[in-house]
């Protein structure tokens, strides 16, 4: 069973702005991790990352992981191993409109799929992760 997606990030603040309040997930864990579980799990000594959990309904969707500024990589649908994660959506034209609204990044206009059983797009977070927005019709 799918749990959640971490993502790290370099602007918090902009990062929560987008999953918080754009999309109205909801802040479900708010703490700053060390000590040795932290440390043994992520193989690594002396980290202190924020983290943030979001979600809906007592879930987790989505964890955004702050560890400081990092190197920014570059990810298009066609890249090896992880590409995207799929959100699913009462009105994707809402959506949609909304990116267009905020000047926030999207790869394609909303399209309904061949079997005519949901229409698509997809959309960047403000650090260019790719979200694919899903409206079951």
């Amino acid at each position: 069973m799918f749990r959640h997606i971490g993502i790290v990030v370099n602007n918090l603040e902009k990062m929560i702005w987008f999953y918080r309040d754009f999309l109205g997930l909801d802040v479900m864990y708010d703490k700053t991790e060390h000590g040795f579980f932290l440390n043994h799990i992520l193989n690594s000594k002396d980290l202190s990352p924020k983290i943030i959990k979001l979600g809906k309904d007592g879930k987790t969707m989505v964890e955004l992981l702050y560890f400081g500024k990092s190197k920014k990589r570059k990810k298009t649908l066609f890249s090896n191993g992880y590409t995207h994660f799929a959100i699913t959506v009462k009105n994707v034209e809402e959506i949609y409109t909304e990116f267009i609204r905020n000047n926030l990044k999207v790869i394609n206009e909303p399209m309904i799929s061949e079997e005519s059983n949901v229409s698509v797009f997809f959309g960047l977070d403000p650090e260019d992760n790719i979200i694919e927005f899903v409206e079951v019709l």
